[in-house]
């Protein structure tokens, strides 16, 4: 997938740069220039290759998802642009839409939607949050239930339609810079996602099983149920009721 590069380097080539977050294998920088945007810069040149990898994969699971009718409260982090550094001396960066958590420009808010009440930082990662903490700042006439919905509507849209595993993928909660009142879910981190011709019902359920993001069958009944339904009626769509199921039963 053709990528200039260019606009990474306009984002970047500025003194106001400034680092928001820092990761093992690289850094993201906010440039009050352009507020609706991050660049994530890598650390190390070996980390390049995956991460074009990982920008590709993102920039066609946009593609296919496009296709369908947008999901309300839950979508993926749109990556803009790529550029790979001359040699080792000059790394590589991703440029990518900015969301900003519902009550300032701090950390990001990792959605734990299993836990009803979690307040945590995590140094790099930001603030893990429980359904109490999110709730209220929901848009106007959604409900939690909604955002569970979505939640496990867009999942299933990553397993049956884009066939791919969605292993280690983190769930944000907020906004974008010019829709401050429309707090949802962010889809990020594909980096360690693989693609599929056959489902793996155990890969597909550690997916759903390996983070507090979505409700499981031990924590609330009601949202279980309302993620469950989103889930295998998603697949059903797909052709992948009967795989759902099976992923959805290996989790009681």
């Amino acid at each position: 997938m053709a990528t200039s590069g260019q606009a990474v380097q306009h984002f970047l080539d500025s003194r106001e740069l400034v680092l928001i977050g820092r990761g093992g294998r690289g850094s993201v920088y906010a440039n009050p220039t352009y507020p609706s945007r991050v660049a994530k810069v890598a650390r190390r040149y070996d980390t390049c290759r995956g991460w074009y990898q990982e920008y590709e994969l993102v920039r066609s699971l946009e593609a296919q998802l496009d296709a369908l009718s947008p999901l309300p409260l839950a979508r993926l982090i749109r990556f803009l642009d790529y550029h790979q550094g001359q040699g080792e001396q000059e790394h590589c960066a991703i440029l990518m839409e900015r969301v900003l958590p519902p009550i300032s420009q701090g950390p990001t808010w990792q959605a734990y939607l299993n836990l009803q009440d979690e307040n945590k930082w995590v140094e790099g990662r930001g603030l893990y949050l429980g359904r109490d903490q999110l709730v209220r700042y929901l848009p106007h006439s959604y409900t939690l239930y909604d955002l569970v919905f979505d939640l496990g509507a867009l999942v299933a849209r990553l397993h049956y339609l884009c066939k791919v595993d969605a292993t280690d993928v983190e769930y944000v909660f907020g906004h974008m810079a010019d829709a401050p009142l429309y707090n949802q879910l962010f889809a990020l981190d594909f980096d360690l996602c693989q693609r599929y011709d056959t489902p793996d019902v155990k890969t597909l359920s550690w997916s759903l099983s390996s983070e507090e993001y979505f409700p499981q069958p031990s924590g609330d009944p009601h949202l279980w149920i309302m993620f469950r339904e989103a889930y295998v009626s998603t697949a059903a769509l797909f052709g992948a009721r009967d795989t759902a199921l099976a992923v959805m039963d290996s989790l009681v």
